[in-house]
């Protein structure tokens, strides 16, 4: 009984900022307007005659290597279902219960206290960082943390595994350059310190 009841707080305290999220009418994260105003425009930039006279789109100008493209990847899949406001807020959902389910994995991994791990982790879910909208930097984060349990269960199979680890450095790179450069940091640090075989690790270096 003591274990539920703990487990449903530790819910509580994770899904709580999901109450504000959708119950008020304005989003108050710094960078939301930005990010609305231009997934408005792009979507709706074909039939509008004000968009096309205001603005231009040109999606491959200056290309860079930093395309923080996950926000806009999910937005645009939801937006002939819903409406724009309502797929960010879905987006900005699906990081909270990602991070929490990715620090459950972590913690059974390791054989951690998830609760304790949840409270260790909180000041970081819901980080300046995350007042200031930074949305597709957010995202990479749990991108990170599911990486970070599919590379210590490798060994399980190596082949399965090692496509979980190219998908997820994919999305973290799509998100947000900082995590996929801090998981290939991680890696090859694991990589060394344990002195492992270079063979026994190629398929991760090749997929990612």
């Amino acid at each position: 009984m003591r274990i539920l009841r703990s487990n449903i707080l530790a819910a509580i305290l994770c899904l709580l900022p999901l109450i504000p999220l959708w119950h008020y009418d304005f989003v108050s994260l710094q960078d939301y307007p930005a990010h609305f105003a231009r997934l408005k425009i792009a979507s709706e930039y074909a039939n509008s005659d004000f968009f096309q006279e205001n603005f231009s789109l040109q999606f491959f100008k200056g290309i860079s290597p930093l395309p923080y493209l996950a926000l806009d990847l999910f937005v645009n899949r939801l937006l002939p279902f819903l409406d724009t406001d309502t797929a960010m807020r879905l987006f900005i959902s699906l990081y909270i219960i990602l991070y929490a389910f990715g620090l459950s994995l972590l913690a059974r991994k390791f054989k951690l206290g998830f609760n304790l791990l949840l409270l260790h982790n909180l000041p970081l879910m819901y980080s300046i960082f995350f007042h200031l909208g930074f949305l597709n930097f957010l995202f990479s984060i749990p991108m990170f943390l599911f990486s970070i349990f599919v590379l210590e269960k490798f060994e399980e199979n190596i082949k399965l595994n090692s496509l979980f680890i190219g998908l997820l450095s994919l999305m973290m790179y799509l998100s947000h350059i900082f995590a996929f450069f801090a998981f290939c940091i991680l890696f090859v640090c694991r990589f060394v310190s344990r002195r492992e075989k270079l063979r026994s690790h190629a398929y991760i270096f090749l997929a990612i």
